[in-house]
């Protein structure tokens, strides 16, 4: 999986939980916030990562 392909999916999973937080409980939107900040800075990794084996 290339890191745009990784960083698509993983943002995919992340707007599925915002839409159902939204839909379930506004509360939860800053744990969602969290989330894909969280997301953000693993792709950044991912992407040193393979950047250093290259």
């Amino acid at each position: 999986m290339d890191d745009l392909e990784l960083k698509n999916t993983i943002y995919e999973v992340a707007q599925i939980v915002a839409k159902f937080a939204i839909e379930e409980d506004e509360n939860i939107l800053n744990s969602i916030d969290f989330l894909e900040d969280k997301v953000v800075k693993l792709t950044i990794q991912v992407s040193d990562l393979q950047k250093e084996r290259k």
